[in-house]
């Protein structure tokens, strides 16, 4: 089946709630559009190599529990380019993903989830701790909501017994997809940040003082506004 024939099909099994989820997406990326453009060539380049990168891993490795580069890959993209960079990251990886294996009723939440994942990531106080945390949550919440989806879709009646059920029956899922954001975020966004800059994109990491709480320092205050 093709690519097209792919889309068509899933479109074809898309309820309200997925059709309300692409009107949404739509919507923030007419907000943040501006915030996009302005990374400039260099910028939109490292955006197809994180999105290329975050659905072929996501992809591969989608066979072992709850390992997904692809969340690392798309909080990086927020992280070093801006807001707009993190959702267009997430969106397009959660669609290359999803196309390398199966395009379903879960491509759209996993477009906004992702998409939610980088956008908030360019929000967050510079600090590698935080974002590490930021990361572990988030390993939890992508699970969850898709826990959901189900529910949400009307094919299985919803209780809140079956609910909890559904997300205690996943709960070691989302501790692994969780730990995985939290490790790659702690040892892996230094080395991500400095090849960027060598390259001249992105904002730079500063490490703070030794004696200071905190590990490093991401990038400045101003470069997260869209």
């Amino acid at each position: 089946m093709g690519f097209f024939d792919k889309i068509i099909a899933a479109i074809k099994m898309f309820g309200t709630p997925e059709v309300l989820l692409l009107l949404a997406l739509v919507a923030l990326f007419v907000v943040y559009g501006r915030n996009i453009r302005r990374v400039g060539t260099r910028g939109m380049v490292l955006i197809g190599v994180f999105c290329a990168l975050a659905g072929a891993l996501g992809a591969a490795m989608r066979a072992i529990p709850g390992v997904q580069p692809t969340s690392f890959l798309v909080m990086m993209a927020g992280v070093l380019l801006g807001p707009g960079a993190g959702l267009a990251a997430g969106a397009v990886s959660a669609l290359l993903f999803d196309f390398l294996s199966v395009v379903s009723i879960y491509t759209p939440w996993r477009m906004m989830l992702w998409g939610l994942m980088g956008l908030g990531a360019a929000y967050l106080p510079r600090k590698l701790w935080l974002l590490a945390v930021y990361g572990f949550v988030w390993g939890f919440v992508f699970g969850w909501v898709s826990n959901l989806v189900y529910f949400v879709d009307g094919f299985l009646p919803f209780t809140w017994a079956a609910v909890i059920a559904s997300c205690a029956a996943s709960f070691w899922f989302e501790v692994s997809h969780a730990l995985c954001n939290a490790c790659l975020l702690l040892f892996l966004s230094l080395p991500v940040a400095a090849i960027a800059r060598r390259s001249g994109i992105g904002r730079p990491f500063v490490k703070k003082k030794a004696n200071e709480n905190d590990s490093a320092n991401l990038h400045d205050e101003g470069g997260t506004n869209a």
